[in-house]
């Protein structure tokens, strides 16, 4: 009998202490994770003290039912020795079932759990539709379905499970959170596509999130653990809005600055940081947001603006154009080339005036920009100042504002004076003076002034003036013709006036010229653009070119039908017509004449108010050498004659000869141009009637009457002549007398018969 008992409770206390069997459980949900509409938590069980066996189960949660537009469940991770797993909805609450291992032969076929927790399964709910409450879960232990766990113990040689009538059930509870928030939270979008984050360390750890075009409205839920990415999109979404939110960091408490990259060219981005305490997904309490924003930079484009160009140059103002690059828009700066470029910021917008004198911003350091707007190639520049260097600028770029991306690398440049003020100082002591027949010169007072430059137009004094205009170079030339031509003149000088003295020549004879002076501004420039000259003359004068006279005359006393080579007189050096009749005072020499040289003769440049009869005033008189072929040349024995004129007119030629009637040319003489004016008596005749003998008989040759060998009396071939002749009869040594007609060194018969034949004649001068 004490053997029964004994073995009795023997059995008891082997079942009291079955193996396996701890009536000890604890179902905890960590992990908890939202990602876009999708919810999930983790279900972990494990024990106080020992070891079990998980069994069959139910466990029933409820949740906040409007945080899902619709419910739906679905579970991962089930620990491999669960036999059987399901999970649903219930009348909204999530049922998860967990069935045995019927073919199970010992307890390490189930699940078995110790105080560390172990991962029962993944359960993900969907449609999630409100960002801002949490999912509130929590057990249900009562009604029906409610939760019922059950552990696997070993009796004897079975297995069998047993109710835990007390599991602990441990839903999510938020920890306390950080009482303060992140410090200095700053956003740096100053590169392409990514932003740079900064904040001061804190204790705990950070949660950043990062939103498109609006503020991060819904920000982290306590109790919730989110998975970060620093590539904006990557990491867990919390809004399914047009506009959503990302997880972008989580950091620890040492952590300072993070990378966000992924984000989109001009495109507004809103950053909250936020500290919070546990974690796990179950006990986290985030604190209040520290917030940033800004702005990704658009790309910056590749092709730069290129061939700047300036037109409608003013003292004021001036026009800008150039060839567009590839960027969306054009930042245009003007600055005066003494101060120092300033790049354009990144992320930064700019206000444009294109009036210099009243700027709207600027890059920095008076680079005042004139354009920012989208690229159109060209603008228009005012309130300059008058002869000042500018420099400009143009960067291309994408986007505006803080999303603004200049191309700084490359970008056009050009520098452009305004036009220079007109000047208002003139030259002094301006004189004009022929120097030839085809040439003038030009002199004045040297004025000595670095800032000013001069222009001398030469024209025709009947031509108007005209002034040269602002922003042109005029390139000078000292042959009248050659130069530019401004109006109906023609530039001869264009200098600093140091030379003192221009001569101009290629003008017509006997031709008045003006001259007028023009000072101007600019010429530091190196540019004609910016060329401003006086409109009023400074200096001006006028003279008239001198005027070679080209004639041809014969003397009837030497002429032998062919020329007049018969000569033989000696020809003295001197020119002899200073004594009555002709008084002439001129100092005309020759200390070795030609020897084709006939005589000398006096010539008078005529003119008349009306026609050749009336050419009886006498404007210049030189004396001039009488060559056997009839030409005339000056006193140097090879120059045609020239008259040395202060005036232009039409001029009629006279020519006196010591013992032939002096003739005056029937017309005046004939425009030559640049070249002589010319007159030939041999075939025209002279003024008067029969004022030259008719050679031939038929008015094909003309020669001046012989035989006025006594020119003291009068200005006619009469009994006084020929007395004259006769008395000087048989001098066979005239070498240079009057009475000698046909000057062949004899005073002869030959000489008394060209007087008798000629008797009468009187010279025909008006």
């Amino acid at each position: 009998m004490r053997l029964k008992n004994f073995y009795l409770a023997l059995t008891m206390l082997t079942t009291a202490f079955a193996f396996g069997q701890n009536n000890d459980i604890v179902v905890t949900i960590q992990n908890q994770n939202q990602d876009s509409t999708n919810f999930t938590f983790d279900i972990y069980a494990s024990t106080t003290s020992g070891t079990t066996y998980l069994g069959d189960a139910d466990i029933v949660m409820s949740t906040a039912a409007a945080k899902w537009s619709s419910l739906a469940v679905a579970h991962s991770n089930v620990d491999p020795k669960i036999g059987n797993f399901s999970s649903s909805i219930i009348s909204g609450d999530i049922v998860i079932n967990i069935g045995g291992n019927l073919s199970a032969t010992g307890v390490s076929d189930f699940p078995d759990l110790t105080t560390t927790p172990k991962r029962i399964a993944s359960i993900t709910l969907t449609d999630v539709s409100d960002f801002s409450a949490t999912a509130d879960l929590a057990f249900v232990t009562s009604g029906s379905p409610k939760t019922l766990i059950y552990e696997v113990y070993q009796s004897g040689s079975r297995l069998r499970q047993r109710k835990i009538n007390a599991p602990t059930l441990q839903a999510p509870a938020a920890g306390v959170a950080p009482a303060s928030a992140v410090t200095n939270f700053v956003a740096d979008l100053s590169t392409v596509g990514q932003a740079g984050l900064t904040w001061d360390a804190a204790t705990d750890s950070v949660l950043i999130i990062a939103r498109e075009g609006s503020a991060v409205a819904t920000g982290p839920i306590n109790t919730v653990g989110f998975n970060a990415n620093n590539a904006f999109g990557d990491g867990d979404q919390i809004n399914v809005t047009s506009s959503r939110e990302y997880v972008v960091g989580k950091y620890d408490g040492s952590a300072t600055s993070a990378t966000i990259t992924g984000l989109a060219s001009g495109t507004t981005y809103h950053f909250a940081i936020y500290k919070f305490s546990g974690g796990n997904g179950r006990t986290e309490a985030y604190s209040a947001a520290a917030t940033a924003t800004g702005v990704g930079l658009n790309a910056e484009p590749t092709i730069a603006a290129s061939g700047i160009d300036f037109n409608n140059i003013t003292p004021t103002a001036f026009d800008i154009s150039w060839t567009q690059g590839d960027g969306d828009s054009v930042l245009v700066v003007l600055r005066v080339v003494d101060s120092a470029q300033v790049l354009p910021t990144d992320g930064q917008g700019y206000t444009a005036s294109t009036d210099f004198s009243n700027p709207s911003d600027s890059t920095g350091n008076g680079n005042y920009v004139l354009v920012y707007a989208a690229n159109t190639g060209s603008l228009s520049v005012s309130g300059l100042t008058a002869g000042l260097e500018y420099a400009v600028e143009i960067y291309e770029f994408n986007g505006s504002g803080s999303s603004a991306n200049y191309l700084t690398s490359s970008f056009a440049s050009a520098t452009q004076y305004s036009q220079f003020g007109e000047p208002s100082t003139a030259f002094a002591g301006v004189t004009v003076n022929a120097v030839t027949a085809n040439g003038i010169q030009v002199t004045w007072t040297d004025p000595s002034e670095a800032d000013n430059q001069w222009i001398v137009v030469a024209r025709l004094s009947t031509d108007a003036a005209t002034a040269p205009g602002a922003g042109d170079d005029y390139a000078a030339d000292t042959a009248f013709g050659s130069g530019e031509a401004i109006g109906n003149g023609f530039v001869v000088y264009n200098g600093d006036g140091s030379e003192g003295s221009v001569t101009i020549g290629n003008l017509d004879q006997n031709e008045t010229y003006a001259f007028d002076v023009y000072a101007y501004t600019g010429s530091t420039a190196s540019d004609s653009a910016v060329l401003n000259y006086s409109d009023a003359v400074d200096g001006n004068g006028s003279a008239v070119t001198w005027m070679e006279a080209s004639v041809i005359v014969l003397l009837e006393g030497p002429y032998d039908g062919t020329d007049m080579g018969s000569v033989n007189i000696t020809v003295p050096s001197s020119q002899p017509y200073n004594q009555a009749p002709w008084n002439y005072a001129g100092t005309e020499t020759n200390g070795s004449l030609p020897a084709n040289v006939v005589d000398w003769v006096l010539l008078e440049l005529r003119t008349s108010a009306s026609g050749s009869e009336n050419a009886s005033t006498v404007a210049f008189t030189q004396a001039a050498l009488l060559l056997d072929d009839g030409t005339i040349v000056a006193a140097d024995g090879s120059s045609t004659p020239i008259f040395e004129l202060s005036s232009e007119d039409d001029y009629y030629i006279a020519v006196r000869h010591r013992n032939h009637l002096a003739v005056s040319s029937d017309t005046v003489l004939s425009d030559g141009g640049k070249s002589a004016f010319t007159y030939n008596f041999s075939t025209a005749g002279a003024n008067g009637t029969e004022g030259m003998y008719d050679y031939n008989g038929d008015g094909s040759l003309y020669v001046m009457y012989a035989g006025w060998v006594d020119p003291t009396t009068d200005a006619t071939i009469n009994a006084g002549d020929y007395s004259a002749v006769y008395t000087d009869r048989n001098n066979t040594s005239a070498t240079y007398d009057f009475t000698d007609a046909n000057m062949d060194g004899l005073v002869d018969s030959a000489d008394r018969a060209a007087v008798f034949n000629n008797r009468d004649y009187a010279e025909q001068l008006p």
